[in-house]
């Protein structure tokens, strides 16, 4: 199952600004497990998410030449089938979760197959290493085509290129209808989830 354009359109669009929070001490960027599972219900119909392994090990990390006993880590690994009905054809996504609790680990393994899949991907952009996928699909879905055979090899012809939309975001109009409707949509959903999932839910997720 190979996705379309305004479906990658969709999927890859950013989480909005009410979703995300921080977490301490370096107040690194994330959202909520239940964020991902709600666009994948939303996007797709359904979703399927096999564990296939689970282990635990003891970690200690070196902090200013000191070691920092981490105690008890535990690593899931599982993977991501889009659709409600995963068959041979279905598109998979496999990733690996470690944290102080299975239950923990498990949603970070989640969350950073979601990742693979476009869905949340924009919260690993830097700075030094930026996210642009999703602007650039929306680019390149502007362009206009053009049908080889109504181009004469004597006569041959200029196509104007799109213009700028105004605002912050810079995109360019003209977007096929199917696209616009599909990001817009996915605004809508978004912002109704998150007034009514406002905080994560400490139990296991799955």
């Amino acid at each position: 199952m190979n996705r379309t354009q305004a479906e990658l359109i969709r999927d890859t669009k950013p989480f909005s600004k009410q979703l995300i929070k921080q977490r301490p001490p370096r107040d690194e960027s994330y959202v909520p497990w239940l964020q991902y599972a709600q666009r994948l219900l939303l996007n797709y119909g359904g979703y399927t998410w096999h564990v296939i392994d689970v282990q635990t090990t003891h970690q200690t990390d070196i902090v200013r030449d000191k070691a920092v006993d981490r105690g008890t880590v535990w690593v899931v690994v599982g993977t991501l089938y889009l659709g409600e009905q995963p068959d041979a054809d279905s598109q998979s996504y496999s990733a690996v979760g470690e944290d102080s609790s299975a239950a923990a680990a498990e949603a970070n393994a989640f969350k950073r197959a979601c990742s693979r899949a476009g869905i949340g991907l924009h919260l690993y952009g830097t700075d030094d290493n930026p996210y642009w996928l999703h602007d650039t699909l929306r680019k390149n879905a502007a362009r206009p085509t053009v049908d080889a055979s109504d181009i004469s090899s004597s006569e041959p012809k200029t196509i104007p290129g799109p213009t700028t939309a105004g605002g912050d975001d810079g995109l360019v109009n003209g977007l096929d209808t199917d696209v616009q409707h599909a990001d817009d949509e996915q605004s809508i959903k978004d912002n109704e989830a998150a007034q009514v999932y406002a905080e994560d839910d400490p139990e296991r997720p799955f």
